[in-house]
């Protein structure tokens, strides 16, 4: 685990309110009416999956708080929405996880499913007008995001090479070279 970098917090908090801003605002004008993917979900995965649990959480809450600028959502479903995103993978990356694209690729799908049906049901059960199923609709987003995925994936590991080195770990690559 890469040590803590507040640089590289500040550019992946960059790059999902660039991410926030193209799905909301960018998207839409170059396609219309199809469904746009979550594009800053792939962060919160990436998160929970290369990073500590509080740390993960952390950000999340912090990027909900920004966030509420791009969306109708109230906190009272993002955050609770995102606890279980960032629980989930964390729970999956300590049962069954290999860094790489392959694994991120179907985890995004399944992460973006878990988004969609904890917001649908969160909704149902805390809200007087609830967000609509729309099945279809919901699968297409999580298509689409799984697609979209791989670019997000190489920004972000982009970002952690900037990460500071932790001196025990180079210490030992040393040694053991």
């Amino acid at each position: 685990m890469s040590p803590f970098s507040l640089r590289v917090m500040s550019l992946q908090f960059v790059l999902a309110i660039l991410c926030c801003g193209f799905q909301t605002t960018v998207w839409p004008n170059l396609f219309g009416s199809i469904q746009m993917p979550q594009f800053w979900l792939p962060w919160i995965l990436f998160l929970s999956l290369h990073r500590p649990y509080f740390e993960a959480l952390f950000m999340s809450y912090f990027f909900a708080l920004i966030m509420l600028s791009f969306t109708s959502l109230s906190l009272q479903m993002i955050w609770p929405t995102f606890l279980v995103l960032v629980s989930a993978a964390a729970f999956a990356k300590n049962k069954f996880f290999w860094p790489g694209l392959r694994y991120f690729i179907p985890a995004t799908g399944l992460c973006c499913l878990l988004w969609n049906v904890t917001l649908v049901g969160l909704s149902s059960t805390f809200e007087k007008s609830s967000a609509p199923l729309l099945p279809i609709t919901r699968v297409l987003e999580a298509l689409l995001t799984t697609l979209a995925s791989p670019l997000i994936y190489g920004a972000l590991i982009r970002l952690e090479k900037l990460r500071p080195v932790d001196s025990a770990k180079a210490t030992v690559r040393e040694v053991s070279a």
